[in-house]
């Protein structure tokens, strides 16, 4: 049962990082380069859970 909470856990990780590129992408098409710096700031948090996240 553990590797199914961890393969859900997972894909809402991916989902939540998909969505994010494509809102950044959608306001980079946008010129809106707030609404992006704020998407980007967002999937890298400060801390050791941000390093490991995009380690």
């Amino acid at each position: 049962m553990s590797s199914s909470s961890t393969s859900s856990s997972s894909t809402s990780v991916a989902e939540l990082f998909k969505t994010a590129l494509q809102s950044m992408n959608s306001a980079l098409q946008s010129g809106d380069l707030t609404s992006a710096q704020k998407t980007f700031s967002s999937l890298a948090p400060r801390g050791s859970q941000g390093v490991d996240l995009l380690a």
